[in-house]
């Protein structure tokens, strides 16, 4: 919802224990049915899309450029993947698993 993509189909992942204030965090898989992105700038930083070539290489721990995140045109991904232990991972992880000719 805080970057505006509507999607069509949800399915339920996984979920996960949220500390505050003593909630249960699901994770889900949604399918988008635009590419339009709409940044709610009160909740998040950024949003962006990747190809899955571009987030298998920082899965697999591809190296990234010293100034990858400060120059836009330095080669390599610009972004990292939630630790293992998060849900966003782990779907992550799925989302990669999945045929993408969905």
């Amino acid at each position: 919802e805080e970057s505006g993509v509507r999607v069509g189909r949800v399915q339920y992942h996984s979920s996960q224990p949220f500390p505050l204030p003593a909630s249960l965090m699901i994770g889900c898989l949604g399918y988008a049915t635009s590419e339009n992105i709409s940044v709610d700038k009160e909740e998040l930083e950024d949003a962006q899309w990747f190809t899955r070539q571009q987030v298998a290489e920082v899965l697999t721990g591809a190296p990234l450029p010293t100034d990858a995140l400060t120059n836009p045109r330095a080669e390599g991904p610009s972004f990292f993947l939630p630790p293992t232990q998060a849900i966003a991972h782990q779907l992550v992880k799925a989302w990669l698993r999945m045929s993408p000719n969905l």
